[in-house]
């Protein structure tokens, strides 16, 4: 009865283990879909619904446009900006 003690813990974190296992496989899997249920996992069913919301995420909270402008538009990054381009540019073209 002691070891019941030590037992239940293993238990409770294999079942734990198990079932955010089932759960991730769920969402991604499968990514296209069966012919037999026509199921399909939920991220690659509403890919573009969620790539639309991420961007409109990073968009609006992470780089924000005015932001931005005020790094581009100080005069120490300025320069900087402009050779990094430039050189991109011309790279570019070359290739």
């Amino acid at each position: 009865m002691r070891n019941m003690i030590y037992f239940i813990p293993v238990i409770s974190a294999l079942i734990g283990w198990l079932t955010n296992w089932l759960a991730v496989k769920m969402i991604f899997r499968p990514y296209k879909k069966t012919t037999i249920f026509g199921i399909q996992g939920m991220i690659p069913k509403r890919r573009n619904d969620l790539a639309r919301k991420v961007s409109e995420v990073v968009s609006n909270s992470l780089v924000v446009k005015e932001d931005i402008e005020k790094i581009i538009g100080n005069a120490d990054v300025a320069p900087i900006i402009e050779a990094r381009f430039i050189e991109t540019t011309f790279l570019s073209n070359i290739n």
